[in-house]
């Protein structure tokens, strides 16, 4: 049964999860079925080891259902049971996880409600009304809107709240017959326009970045409007943290300068409050691939600004995922950027500062890959052979980094036979594994083809005449040029100038 959705989603559960799930289970408003609560004291009992000896379908069925099943015996068994292979307990074992899976979707909804109380109380009062209980309305509304306006949020779910709560007031005082329902009405538009704008804008940079991976041109209807509107800073909405913030993004990602750069991220700065932490973690983001983007385009200043805003997401545990661990390629990438900077001291704090909040699954690959990474920045490259030796390449990623660190190691070392031998396994590996079409592995081909060329004129340099040297050296230069994506572009180019 460990293939089954049920025992999928119980991996993923803090053990405070499952008693949570295992209490909703006998409690019998959520569930009436005597063998579900039983199903689930068992899981929650061998929680979190759901394997494959334990979850069997024949052993669970034996261990929970045999008993209700004892007088079953082959001879009686139905042609049904006989022509599937499952005896009577199995087959009640799988109507019970059945009713079990339905139920524990009914707890992932509530325990994504636990720490939504705005929601909660939005639906409380819309029964508060239709049962004609207004004093208790009058008195719960007041506490609403209380909430809404000292929370520092101020993001688009904000003020989706704020225009579902107007709009509920708006309809509570029309049903009424009171003045006040004019006043909602008018507060709901304006809590509409905040929540279009700020929503429409965040999708444009969205967009605008998913353009760019698949290469497509969808565009937004209404941004020009939306563009025009929050222009003037004598506009409404211009002081609205999640429209100018977005707004800003988008100037950045469509045409950005150094100087646009470091007004957002001082306004972001100064308005972090206003944000969820899911959300600034996605403004970050933004700010971080455009870094990045600029850094591939040639703009090395961005280095030091790149550097500096994962310093400040490690500060503020913005790079951790929702199960508390540092995401591989985070980590990788701050290594590579610290590197590159001369930040060696700080470098190596991180990667053994942060090896165990990596995710288990990587984390000996990772920390393994990234302290090669920093031997080879330290120009100890005898520890970075021994460490690549260790290395296993369950991630394609990791194989072709850890080939081209490997690469350029040799290369230093003046190892050109390695360096043809790691030519021809990577040649065998890519027969193996059927891996062709690959821009990755294209541009790891040429590193390959040309950090041959450029070792072999290191290593023949003092054996030419000066003049058929420097054509060699300017006609790989050129070939590297027009070559196009190349992995390690820059250190290839720096290696060949220094020939």
């Amino acid at each position: 049964m460990t293939r089954h959705p049920l025992i999928q989603a119980l991996r993923t559960l803090s053990r405070a999860e499952m008693r949570r799930f295992r209490e909703m289970a006998e409690s019998p408003y959520f569930n009436k079925h005597r063998d579900v609560r039983k199903l689930i004291a068992f899981l929650e009992k061998i929680y979190p080891d759901f394997s494959a000896r334990k979850c069997e379908r024949a052993r669970l069925a034996a261990r929970l259902f045999a008993e209700r099943h004892k007088t079953e015996t082959v001879q009686t068994a139905t042609a049904a049971s006989r022509s599937s292979g499952m005896n009577g307990a199995e087959k009640h074992l799988a109507v019970v996880f059945t009713y079990a899976w339905r139920l524990f979707r009914e707890f992932a909804a509530l325990e994504q409600e636990r720490g939504e109380k705005t929601e909660k109380l939005l639906r409380q009062l819309v029964f508060f009304r239709q049962r004609g209980l207004f004093k208790i309305y009058d008195k719960q509304q007041a506490s609403l809107k209380n909430r809404l306006e000292n929370s520092p949020m101020r993001d688009s779910r904000h003020y989706l709240q704020a225009l579902l709560l107007e709009s509920e007031l708006n309809h509570y005082h029309n049903i009424r017959n009171t003045y006040e329902s004019a006043k909602h009405l008018m507060r709901k538009q304006q809590a509409l326009d905040s929540f279009f704008f700020s929503e429409k804008l965040k999708d444009a940079c969205e967009l605008h970045i998913r353009n760019k991976i698949t290469k497509t041109t969808y565009e937004l209807s209404m941004l020009e409007v939306v563009l025009q509107q929050t222009d003037s800073a004598a506009a409404p909405h211009q002081q609205l943290a999640a429209i100018v913030v977005y707004r800003q993004i988008l100037l950045l990602l469509q045409a950005g300068t150094p100087a646009q750069y470091e007004a957002l991220l001082k306004n972001i700065r100064d308005t972090e409050a206003a944000f969820s932490r899911e959300e600034l973690q996605n403004i970050y983001n933004y700010l971080q691939n455009y870094c990045i983007e600029q850094i591939n385009s040639g703009q090395s200043l961005y280095l030091r600004k790149a550097y500096k805003l994962y310093q400040r997401q490690l500060q503020k545990g913005l790079l951790l995922d929702e199960r508390g661990f540092l995401p591989e390629w985070h980590y990788k990438n701050i290594t590579t950027i610290g590197l590159r900077l001369g930040e060696t001291e700080w470098v190596h704090q991180f990667i053994h500062e942060y090896r165990e909040q990596l995710p288990p699954d990587a984390r000996e690959a990772a920390f393994t890959f990234n302290l090669a990474a920093w031997h080879y920045a330290c120009a100890e490259y005898k520890q970075v052979l021994q460490l690549l030796v260790q290395l296993e390449y369950n991630d394609f990623r990791y194989y072709l980094g850890a080939k081209a660190l490997l690469l350029r190691t040799y290369y230093e070392l003046e190892e050109y036979e390695a360096l043809a031998s790691l030519a021809e396994a990577f040649r065998q590996y890519l027969k193996r594994h059927k891996i062709l079409a690959d821009e990755r592995v294209k541009a790891f081909r040429k590193l390959l083809r040309f950090t041959r060329r450029a070792l072999l004129l290191k290593i023949e340099k003092g054996l030419h005449r000066k003049e058929k040297f420097l054509r060699d050296k300017q006609k790989l230069e050129a070939d590297i040029q027009k070559a196009g994506t190349i992995i390690n572009k820059e250190w290839l180019m720096e290696k060949v100038r220094l020939l």
